[in-house]
C-alpha cells in the first residue's frame, strides 16, 4: 500500500513473517448434515497465504497463524496492519485478545502495555463454508427443502471466492501522533 494512502501515520517498525499455521476447526459436510469439529494437525510453515494450500481445497474452518517478533523501541501504542484477510480474524498478542475484525481495513491498535521485547502474535483466521460446499457431492437423501432453491447458483458464486487466509503483508507501525 502506498505510504500516503495508509489511514494512520507513523513509520514501519517491522514486518511479521514466518508463521506457523495450524487448523483449529473444520466444517465438514456428510450424509447426515453438517458438523464443525476441532481438528488436530501438525503445524505448517508459511509466510502467509491461503491455508487451503496447506490443508486441502475443501478446507472450510478456522486456522491459527502464529509468529514471534522482536520490539526494542519505546513502549508506545502501535498499529498492526494485516493486509487482506479472507474472511474474518481475531488478533492476540502475548496471550491477550486485541480485536476481532470482519471487514477491511484489517488493522488494530496494539496497546503499549501488551508489548514485550519478544512478542508472540496469533492471528486466527476463519473462511466461509464455500470450500466445503463446492467440493462436496450432495447425497441423494438431501432433499431440495434442505438445501434450498438457490443451491446451484450459490455454488457458482462460491467457486469464485478465495479460499481463506492472510493475503497481504503483516506489518507493525508506530501509531499516528
Amino acid at each position: 500500500m502506498p505510504e500516503e494512502s495508509r489511514p494512520y501515520k507513523g513509520r514501519k517498525i517491522c514486518s511479521v513473517t514466518d508463521f506457523k499455521v495450524k487448523p483449529l476447526k473444520k466444517l465438514t459436510l456428510h450424509k447426515n448434515g453438517i458438523s464443525y469439529n476441532d481438528v488436530s494437525t501438525c503445524e505448517a510453515d508459511a509466510k502467509s497465504g491461503f491455508f487451503n494450500d496447506l490443508f486441502g481445497e475443501d478446507f472450510s474452518g478456522k486456522c491459527q497463524f502464529r509468529a514471534n517478533f522482536t520490539y526494542e523501541g519505546e513502549k508506545e501504542n502501535l498499529i498492526i496492519s494485516l493486509g487482506k484477510i479472507c474472511y474474518s480474524c481475531e488478533i492476540s498478542l502475548n496471550g491477550t485478545k486485541i480485536k476481532e475484525l470482519f471487514t477491511p481495513p484489517y488493522e488494530a491498535v496494539i496497546d503499549k502495555s501488551l508489548l514485550r521485547d519478544e512478542n508472540e502474535l496469533i492471528i486466527t483466521v476463519s473462511n466461509t463454508a464455500a470450500n466445503a460446499f463446492v467440493h462436496f457431492n450432495l447425497p441423494e437423501e438431501w432433499e431440495q427443502k434442505h438445501i434450498g432453491p438457490y443451491h446451484e447458483k450459490a455454488l457458482e458464486l462460491e467457486k469464485k471466492l478465495l479460499s481463506g487466509g492472510i493475503l497481504g503483508e503483516v506489518a507493525i507501525f508506530e501509531a499516528g501522533r
